[in-house]
Order: C-alpha cells, then sequence, then structure tokens
C-alpha cells in the first residue's frame, strides 16, 4: 500500500494468477483469425526480407571467398603461401520461417463451430500482441538479414 491507501496489481505471470486476476476471455472468432492472418502476413513478408537479405549476404561472403581462392592459385609456386580463411564469421544460420504456426492456429480456429473462443495470456500475447517464444531471438537472429535487404 502506498500512502493514500491504494494498493496495486502485480503484474501478471503465470506464477501469480489467482482468483483476482481474470484468466480467461472470450474473443469473437472471426475477429482472432483476422488479427492471427494479418500477423501471419507481416511475419511472411518479413521472413521473406530476412531471407533475402540472408542469400545476399551469403552471395557476397562467397564471392569474398572465392575471390580470396583463386588469388591464392594465381600466386606464383615458388613464391609464398598465400592463406586465406573459409570459415564464414559474418553469416550466421538462415532464418526461420514460422508461417506455419500462424496458420496452424487459424486452421484450427476456422475448424471450431464456436462464434467465440476462450483464451487466456499465453494465447493473447501470442495471437493479439504477436509475441510468441520464438519472437524476440527471431527479431534479434534476423536484423541484419532484414537490414541488408533494405540496403539492396
Amino acid at each position: 500500500m502506498n500512502s493514500q491507501g491504494l494498493r496495486y496489481a502485480p503484474d501478471y505471470n503465470s506464477n501469480n494468477l489467482n482468483s483476482n486476476i481474470m484468466s480467461k476471455v472470450n474473443v469473437k472468432r472471426k475477429s482472432l483469425i483476422k488479427v492471427l492472418t494479418k500477423n501471419r502476413d507481416i511475419h511472411k513478408k518479413e521472413y521473406a526480407e530476412a531471407y533475402s537479405g540472408y542469400v545476399q549476404l551469403c552471395i557476397e561472403a562467397l564471392q569474398e571467398k572465392l575471390g580470396n581462392v583463386m588469388d591464392a592459385a594465381k600466386a606464383p609456386k615458388d613464391g609464398p603461401e598465400v592463406k586465406f580463411e573459409m570459415f564464414f564469421q559474418d553469416l550466421m544460420s538462415a532464418p526461420e520461417n514460422h508461417v506455419q504456426d500462424f496458420q496452424d492456429v487459424i486452421d484450427m480456429f476456422e475448424l471450431s463451430e464456436d462464434s467465440k473462443l476462450a483464451i487466456g495470456m499465453d494465447e493473447y500475447k501470442k495471437y493479439y500482441k504477436n509475441d510468441w517464444l520464438w519472437s524476440r531471438g527471431w527479431e534479434l537472429a534476423n536484423k541484419a538479414y532484414v537490414d541488408k535487404f533494405h540496403d539492396m
């Protein structure tokens, strides 16, 4: 309690869920499908950008390595050895495509005959806030690829 006698509600997390906090809400199925479809389409576009940027970075890295190998091949055989690395330090793994995560949920909800669906906080975060378990890692891992796409 503060000096005015007001009590603050705790921040939500799955450990402090109790009867005083709403645990489920009913949402219109069609509205939820619409939100998921929009979020899926956004992810599809972002993935396409990340993948294009990734491909461009791969091409540039391979061209650089090929140039190094070609330089080494052209070096005089009796001259000093031309050293080069084949390690691709600037490339991480390819971006992950999570479109199917969205599509699976959309398909499931389209099968439902209910006009309203009950969702909890975890579902709300994923479906409405687009905050999936993989979201933060995906954004961080793909930022360089998306940036490269926009530089092209």
